[in-house]
């Protein structure tokens, strides 16, 4: 496992059913949504937990607190909802695989 890493003010999303794990990295100022800059990190059924622990602390790593005309302008591009409709795809075709 690497180093420790601060992780304060850093978010991750998880979620899990009996075939995969998703991380999202999470970024925002008080509102939090999936970071469009960074794909979801889709882990197999049965990793072992230090290796799920490595994901978790790169996908913290990643996460960022932004300013609030960062977070607007970020909000305003469509990119999260864009991001986020193409996850929801990803992740429905690899469960239905």
């Amino acid at each position: 496992m690497n180093a420790p890493q601060t992780t304060q003010g850093r978010n991750v999303a998880a979620f899990r059913n009996g075939d995969f794990t998703v991380l999202f990295v999470q970024t925002g100022l008080g509102l939090l949504c999936n970071d469009p800059r960074f794909d979801a990190d889709v882990l197999a059924h049965g990793l072992p937990t230090d290796l799920v622990g490595d994901h978790v602390v790169a996908a913290l790593a990643r996460s960022t607190v932004l300013s609030a005309a960062d977070m607007q302008a970020l909000f305003k591009s469509g990119d999260v909802q864009r991001h986020t409709a193409d996850w929801e795809r990803a992740i429905l075709e690899r469960a239905r695989a």
